[in-house]
């Protein structure tokens, strides 16, 4: 499935947490190059910020000890495995969990500020 909870997303663990950001900052960039492809390198250009807001904050949980690519490792990890999901999964489910994970996104984005304001980042 491609949504985890995001309620209560602010008392999860780190990992939770973390894997939020990725699930989104995943989503974004492979919308941000959807929409390049299709509608022209504007048109995904607010998608891809999107993607970097959740990806610097997600990168920003990393401890010192972790691996310098760690999250890079991570991120393509989750966008291959969205990836897979769309070319391969029933496509009404996966429109509508892809639909699901949009909203969810949405309604995290303003929590990110929080989230770094509130010292989860390391």
């Amino acid at each position: 499935m491609l949504l985890l909870p995001f309620l209560f997303l602010l008392q999860s663990s780190d990992a939770e947490t973390y894997d939020a950001l990725l699930r989104c900052a995943a989503f974004h960039s492979i919308e941000g190059e959807r929409l390049a492809r299709d509608e022209g390198t504007a048109a995904g250009d607010s998608q891809k910020a999107i993607a970097e807001d959740f990806a610097s904050t997600a990168r920003a949980m990393l401890s010192d000890d972790n691996d310098a690519n760690a999250f890079e490792t991570d991120l393509g990890q989750r966008k291959a495995e969205y990836i897979d999901t769309l070319g391969k999964g029933d496509l009404r489910e996966t429109a509508e969990q892809w639909t699901a994970l949009e909203l969810a996104c949405k309604d995290l984005y303003p929590m990110l500020g929080a989230i770094t304001a509130s010292g989860e980042t390391r």
